[in-house]
C-alpha cells in the first residue's frame, strides 16, 4: 500500500514556506511517500483528497482558514491522517482557531527578548557531524509557545505525542 503525504505551504514569507517544502519533500519521497504539494488551503475542504492521505505536513505561518477548511483538516486528523511539522509552519498558524491550536498542542506567542546572540560551542570537532564547523556566535530568536495538556481525544485516535512528532494511524 502506498503512502501519500500532502505538504501545504503559504502564509508569512519570512519563514520561507515554499523553500522549506522544497527541501523536505525529497526526504519524504526517499522515505517512500508519494508527495503532493499545495499552496492553497482549499485542499483541506476536499474530504476525499484528505481521507486518502497518510500524512499531512502543513508549512503555513499565521494566516486564516475558512470554516470548511478547518473542518476538513480536523476531520482528517481525527480520522487517522498523520500530521508532522516544525517551527512556525505548524504552531504559529491560524491564531484565531482554538480547535487547530488544541490539535497541535500549542500556539507560538512571541520572541521574548527579541533577537539575542547565542554561542554555539563545537566540543567534538572530530565528530563526522561537526567536521568543518567552527564554534560561533549566532543571532537567535527565542520562542515562547503556550502549550496545552488538555487535548480533546476526538482529535487523537492514538496516544498523545509532542506536536513535532508524526501523529495518526496511517503515517507509520
Amino acid at each position: 500500500m502506498s503512502r501519500t503525504a500532502l505538504m501545504v505551504w503559504g502564509g508569512w514569507e519570512g519563514h520561507e514556506p515554499r523553500q522549506c517544502v522544497e527541501k523536505v519533500a525529497p526526504v519524504l519521497e526517499t522515505a517512500g511517500f508519494d508527495v503532493r504539494i499545495s499552496d492553497t488551503l482549499d485542499v483541506y475542504a476536499d474530504a476525499e483528497a484528505m481521507a486518502a492521505l497518510s500524512l499531512l505536513v502543513p508549512c503555513w505561518t499565521m494566516g486564516d482558514m475558512l470554516p470548511e477548511q478547518e473542518k476538513g483538516l480536523l476531520e482528517a486528523i481525527q480520522g487517522g491522517v498523520g500530521i508532522a511539522g516544525w517551527h512556525g509552519g505548524l504552531c504559529d498558524s491560524f491564531r484565531n482557531h482554538p480547535a487547530y491550536q488544541f490539535m497541535t498542542g500549542g500556539q507560538w506567542v512571541e520572541h521574548p527578548g527579541g533577537i539575542v546572540d547565542y554561542t554555539v560551542n563545537i566540543i567534538r570537532p572530530e565528530d563526522p557531524v561537526t567536521a568543518g564547523i567552527a564554534s560561533a556566535i549566532l543571532p537567535c530568536a527565542r520562542n515562547a509557545i503556550t502549550c496545552t495538556s488538555i487535548r480533546p481525544m476526538r482529535y487523537w485516535p492514538r496516544r498523545r505525542l509532542p506536536a513535532t512528532c508524526i501523529h495518526g494511524s496511517r503515517a507509520a
